[in-house]
């Protein structure tokens, strides 16, 4: 599945995973594994992955993440009716989620805005410096 998915993955996704090192394939196959993972699909064909992981850093950060081919469009109303879902049960998981998105990736700035997240300001972090933003989102208790 993994392979389908990284094969047509949307320009941005490939351009952040580059940017700060990762190749798609090999990023995708270690976030699966040991990460609770969940496919999207239309069609009955993937169109996205999405999961959360233990950070190395601390054991109630968990680190979500979200990788998508333009089939995403599809089914882009019913997936952001379900982010809330998703992203409340990630934060019963892990108190703090938090991760890296690109800066100037505005599709998913906007959705992490509305999944609840904090952005804060960019930092350099790609290879070539390329900013991206931290976000974070707290469990309410």
């Amino acid at each position: 599945m993994e392979a389908i998915l990284t094969d047509g993955l949307r320009d941005s996704d490939v351009d952040e995973l580059l940017n700060v090192g990762l190749d798609p394939s090999d990023a995708l196959a270690e976030s699966i594994y040991p990460t609770t993972t969940f496919t999207v699909t239309a069609d009955d064909h993937p169109v996205a992955m999405f999961g959360v992981g233990p950070s190395a850093e601390h054991p109630f950060v968990g680190i979500p993440w979200f990788l998508a081919t333009d089939g995403i469009v599809a089914v882009a109303n019913q997936f952001a009716a379900q982010t809330i879902h998703w992203v409340t049960w990630m934060n019963r998981v892990y108190p703090v989620l938090k991760n890296y998105v690109a800066h100037d990736n505005r599709v998913s700035r906007l959705w992490l805005r509305r999944a609840g997240f904090t952005l804060h300001p960019p930092v350099p972090l790609g290879r070539n410096g390329e900013l991206y933003s931290p976000f974070s989102r707290h469990r309410k208790e």
